[in-house]
């Protein structure tokens, strides 16, 4: 049944398993939840003799079925990104906690996204570099280490949101979203706390 199942999926576009248009939708969720509706919706679509009503989460191989959808995001240009971090840039969606949640968008909506929350959380960017223009890397300049390291960094930010923290050979920072505030380690030992207030102008101050 799992491979014939296979090669249903394979056989079915995005917007045929999930019974909806990727023109005018951004993003799309999937867990276990929603699996056998994929399924059903795969079955309407080919006008399978084959029925696949049965099938359950527990006769579901939940890995290598992931998989296939992921194939079929990537295949149209859509990324997948950790739902914690998704939170931050799309309002609507709400995370799970009780299962895992996959999470595909569109490549140029997420990168508008990103673009914005990159520009509201400028002044962290700023505060790192600072913290490693003065503590880590002082043989360099500050612009070149703010370009080098930081701006638009979207790893960083993942690291920042969905971890709590970011390192950098020595260096260590944990943001605290609840607070907004940025707090910096240098070889376990706290060094510097920032908020957004003034940092920018700091910033400025120091790349003269």
């Amino acid at each position: 049944m799992m491979n014939s199942l296979i090669d249903l999926i394979d056989k079915n576009s995005v917007e045929e398993l999930f019974d909806t248009s990727t023109n005018e939708i951004n993003w799309i969720w999937l867990n276990e939840e929603i699996f056998t509706d994929i399924i059903n919706n795969a079955s309407k679509a080919q006008d399978y003799s084959n029925d696949y009503s049965s099938l359950t989460l527990d006769n579901i191989n939940k890995n290598a079925f992931i998989e296939l959808i992921r194939k079929k995001f990537k295949a149209i240009g859509w990324i997948e990104v950790n739902q914690i971090l998704f939170t931050e840039i799309e309002e609507s969606f709400i995370p799970t906690t009780d299962i895992e949640t996959f999470v595909f968008v569109s490549r140029g909506y997420f990168i508008t996204r990103m673009n914005r929350l990159t520009d509201e959380l400028e002044w962290v960017y700023k505060a790192m570099a600072i913290d490693t223009y003065q503590q880590l890397l002082p043989e360099e300049e500050l612009e070149a280490i703010y370009n080098e390291y930081f701006y638009n960094n979207y790893m960083l930010l993942e690291d920042l949101i969905v971890k709590g923290e970011y390192k950098l050979h020595q260096g260590k920072w944990q943001y605290n979203k609840k607070n907004k505030t940025l707090i910096f380690y240098k070889n376990n030992k706290q060094r510097k706390q920032w908020a957004e207030g003034s940092t920018i102008s700091i910033y400025n101050e120091l790349n003269r």
